[in-house]
């Protein structure tokens, strides 16, 4: 993954999701389960967020690699684009 603002928010949101979770996990009250929660869904996101990353820095490559020189069409001898 190259290195950008969203790929910092993706392990941001990772390390910070899991240390929330982790810190919920030893509160033993309702506010330590809805830590647990809220850091299971930042875990959640920042996974979804990773992954719609890879996806598109796969395509990326993959129509960089298969891009060709442009070539003049015509239309009745003129020149189209």
């Amino acid at each position: 993954m190259r290195t950008s603002f969203l790929s910092v928010a993706t392990w941001a949101a990772l390390a910070g999701g899991s240390g929330l979770m982790l810190v919920g996990s030893l509160i033993a009250t309702e506010v330590g389960s809805l830590m647990v929660g809220y850091g299971l869904l930042v875990v959640l996101a920042g996974a979804y967020l990773g992954a719609g990353l890879a996806i598109r820095e796969r395509v990326r490559r993959a129509t960089a690699a298969r891009r060709e020189p442009a070539r003049g069409q015509t239309l009745l001898g003129r020149r189209v684009f």
